[in-house]
């Protein structure tokens, strides 16, 4: 008989995360994913294995395999609680607000918690607010 009590239930990016990747195919994704596992590393301690593979597969799905993604805010803090996600994505592309609101909604969906984003398009000059969130991210992926 199994001991149910001690049992991890699923946490609500788990469905989505396995729903993203089996939807597609990115190779981009993939060599991202394979060093993360050879390695065994996250940079960003409060962001689990899965969830940090859920948001890189969303990007990347939507924005192609040149988006980068940072994390900034409480996430980068071991010792805060609760609070939400924010990215830095940086992009060679302009993001329309449709595909910002998109992008958005599908995060939040799937990882369970409020995403805040912030993007970038590459070689633009960044805002003050762009600057500081830059300044304080921390890398969430990046593919050679």
């Amino acid at each position: 008989m199994r001991d149910t009590a001690s049992e991890t239930p699923a946490l609500p990016y788990q469905d989505a995360t396995a729903s993203v990747f089996s939807l597609i195919g990115l190779p981009c994704v993939h060599r991202w994913l394979d060093s993360m596992q050879a390695t065994g590393e996250c940079l960003v301690m409060r962001l689990s294995k899965a969830q940090t593979e859920t948001i890189v597969t969303i990007i990347r799905q939507r924005l192609g395999c040149d988006a980068q993604v940072q994390v900034f805010g409480s996430m980068t803090n071991d010792r805060a609680r609760g609070g939400d996600v924010d990215l830095l994505v940086s992009s060679p592309k302009r993001v329309d607000l449709t595909e910002r609101a998109r992008i958005g909604l599908m995060l939040e969906q799937a990882l369970g918690l409020p995403v805040d984003l912030v993007f970038v398009e590459e070689g633009k000059p960044l805002g003050s607010f762009e600057r500081l969130a830059a300044a304080q991210s921390e890398p969430l992926a990046h593919v050679p």
